[in-house]
């Protein structure tokens, strides 16, 4: 039996945005990691959507990468650049993601967030 629908998964970057310039503040190897990692996910057939917190208010908020493959821009607090500390902000950015991944979202993937 042949699936219709792609099968959806929710990948987390809080602390680093998978479709930022590389090179600017705080723009290195984990946002490289992230896209890389979602763009394989999208190859092999997932529905990848890459969700990271808005830090300039000029961003898009959705940024297509590949087929399949996109970034997803929440707003979690000041739309600028903030330290990874996220005391305070964790509990804002999972209402929005619970809201964003909806029913459809077969897995959620994240190293630093955590769901209580």
């Amino acid at each position: 039996m042949v699936a219709l629908t792609k099968q959806h998964i929710a990948l987390i970057s809080v602390h680093g945005d998978p479709a930022v310039e590389i090179g600017k503040e705080e723009a290195g190897g984990q946002n490289v990691y992230v896209r890389k990692v979602g763009e394989a996910l999208a190859s092999a057939g997932w529905q990848v959507d890459m969700f990271t917190r808005k830090a300039d208010p000029q961003q898009s908020s959705i940024v297509e990468h590949s087929p399949n493959c996109r970034t997803i821009r929440l707003t979690a607090g000041p739309e600028k650049f903030i330290p990874r500390d996220l005391k305070g902000r964790q509990e804002r950015l999972k209402s929005r993601l619970d809201k964003a991944c909806g029913p459809s979202t077969s897995l959620i993937i994240s190293a630093f967030l955590r769901r209580k």
